[in-house]
């Protein structure tokens, strides 16, 4: 059950603002519950597309980029934020979107 709700979660987060970004969401959501290694190596593919478009946030290397990635799209802060205190899976997406776009992609 956890698992179809983030799914669908992060899905729904690839339909919303910034281009550049929907194919690195949709990325996050087929890898996203995969190995944690194999997941790692699906955002650092996911940050190279990022810099080879010019999208990557100035001064931030991509290793660290993927790393951010990586964290930001863990089911653990999915559980943590929806099961644990209560957020909507609106409100979780809307955060983590603003989160991932500030983080990851120049202003």
């Amino acid at each position: 059950m956890q698992e179809v709700r983030y799914r669908q979660t992060v899905g729904v987060l690839r339909g919303h603002q910034a281009p550049a970004f929907r194919s690195v969401l949709q990325n996050v959501r087929e890898n996203a519950l995969a190995p944690l290694q194999h997941r790692l190596e699906g955002c650092r593919q996911m940050i190279a597309r990022l810099q080879s478009d010019g999208d990557l946030r100035d001064g931030l290397d991509p290793s660290s980029a993927a790393d951010l990635l990586w964290t930001l799209t863990s089911l653990r802060l999915w559980e943590d934020l929806v099961l644990e205190r209560g957020w909507s899976s609106r409100r979780y997406q809307k955060h983590v979107l603003c989160l991932l776009l500030a983080a990851l992609t120049k202003g």
